[in-house]
C-alpha cells in the first residue's frame, strides 16, 4: 500500500537548490535511507515530506494515517 507519493518537489534557499525529486513513492514495509553530506538537505527533505515545510515546487499529497494503517 502506498503511504507517500511526491511529484516534482524542489526546495531552494536563495539561489542554492537544496534538493529536487522528480518522483518519490514510499509504500508500506519499504525501508529507506537518506544519505548525504552535512548541509545537503536531508532534514529539509524530511520536513517537506512530513508537511512541516512547503516545497518551492511540486506536491506531497497527504495520505491519512488511518487510511494507510487500516488497509
Amino acid at each position: 500500500m502506498l503511504l507517500l507519493k511526491a511529484r516534482g518537489i524542489e526546495k531552494s534557499y536563495g539561489d542554492r537548490q537544496i534538493f529536487r525529486a522528480e518522483e518519490l513513492e514510499i509504500a508500506n514495509d519499504d525501508r529507506i535511507g537518506i544519505v548525504g553530506r552535512n548541509g545537503s538537505g536531508r532534514t529539509t527533505l524530511m520536513s517537506v515530506l512530513a508537511g512541516d515545510q512547503q516545497p518551492d515546487h511540486g506536491e506531497v499529497p497527504v495520505i491519512s494515517i488511518c487510511q494507510a494503517f487500516n488497509n
